[in-house]
């Protein structure tokens, strides 16, 4: 990165940027993580970003807002080694703004969950600091950057109280404000009228769908509830996509409903993505755990033919989760040489084999009598 190509957002000065503003609207249009987006499709749009950023540094179209957009872009994309030099560049260059510490605060919450207080405390030191050369205000993203952070640190206590403060002060909340709020918890009804009346027309239309998605997450054990979202999801105007769908599913396996019913539901999705086998395999796996050895057995003979019927259409699992849950079966009724099988279909695959499906896999060999293979697996 050249530091001299980023230069500070000309609309300080009370002119427009053309340039620039067209950089910041083409990253909000292009590079938006949407609910669902593959590990692989991230990767995709992030050497996409990178190079339309190469593109704008030599145009001197990376400034305040512009810059802000591609760290918040970045961020979501997981080039998390690429959005934090771009910041340090950033801040050198004297072009830091209340939005881009509001974004650090919000991803570092995210990715440190309970623990994050103390690392967003040093960012707002930072965020002092830096206002000494150029001022940066509390705004609302500074805010709803701190509602973040308390409630996924688990301090609802100060999160309700921030939240009434910031209801005085009349800021208007934003996605990720409405997220925090979802997270405070409650009943169905009461988490959607505390959203509700801080939107400006008092109706979930004027949220975004990641919203609905997050009310979704919370009651994913919770059937009944699940599909009542999904219907005023509907009802609203939103389109129903897989990602939904795929918590739907679970709460329904969740619900203690027969096998059958379960496995019509996902045989009904048309457009089934890694997530949805993921979600019907684990399922199956505790379906034949909690049935009788005669029902158990056709669940198993069912879930591998699933299976192989998925990996012969050529469905591309993008993450060891769907190898994972079919481990699990194929391991609980001593298969050692079909458990090998499925090392070789999941190595195959391209996807990350993870510690937990190593150790499913190693054990059920061993189990089963093949400890040379289980060796070689293990020192692999």
């Amino acid at each position: 990165m050249r530091p001299r190509l980023l230069t500070p957002h000309i609309l300080d000065h009370g002119t427009s940027c053309t340039k620039e503003l067209r950089a910041a609207n083409r990253i909000s249009k292009i590079y938006k993580v949407l609910p669902g987006d593959s590990d692989e499709r991230k990767k995709q749009l992030s050497r996409m970003l990178k190079k339309d950023m190469e593109l704008w540094y030599r145009q001197k179209a990376i400034g305040t807002i512009s810059g802000q957009k591609c760290y918040e872009a970045l961020l979501a994309l997981g080039s998390n080694h690429s959005a934090n030099a771009l910041f340090k560049l950033a801040h050198r260059e004297g072009i830091l703004s209340d939005e881009w510490f509001a974004t650090r605060i919000i991803n570092f919450s995210r990715r440190h969950g309970n623990t994050c207080l103390p690392g967003v405390h040093k960012i707002r030191a930072e965020m002092k600091s830096y206002s000494l050369k150029r001022p940066v205000q509390d705004t609302a993203s500074v805010y709803i950057s701190f509602l973040t952070a308390f409630t996924l640190s688990g301090s609802h206590s100060q999160a309700r109280t921030l939240l009434k403060t910031m209801d005085k002060l009349g800021i208007q909340q934003t996605t990720d404000g409405f997220i925090s709020i979802v997270a405070l918890g409650g009943t169905y009804a009461e988490i959607k009228e505390q959203v509700v009346k801080r939107t400006e027309n008092k109706t979930m239309t004027d949220c975004d769908i990641s919203v609905y998605h997050e009310i979704l997450k919370r009651f994913s054990n919770d059937y009944e509830t699940a599909k009542a979202v999904v219907s005023d999801m509907r009802q609203d105007g939103f389109t129903v996509g897989i990602a939904a769908i795929n918590i739907l599913l679970n709460a329904y396996g969740c619900s203690g409903t027969d096998w059958n019913s379960f496995r019509r539901v996902f045989t009904g999705i048309s457009n089934a993505n890694t997530e949805t086998f993921a979600v019907y395999f684990s399922h199956g796996h505790r379906y034949i755990l909690r049935s009788s050895p005669e029902l158990s057995k056709a669940i198993y003979k069912q879930l591998l033919s699933d299976y192989y019927a998925a990996v012969s259409n050529s469905v591309h699992f993008v993450s060891v989760a769907p190898f994972v849950s079919i481990a699990r079966a194929v391991s609980h009724f001593n298969q050692p040489k079909r458990l090998k099988l499925v090392y070789d279909l999941a190595s195959g695959s391209g996807v990350t084999l993870s510690s937990e499906f190593i150790q499913i896999i190693v054990t059920g060999l061993r189990r089963g009598g093949l400890q040379s293979v289980a060796e070689i697996i293990e020192n692999n």
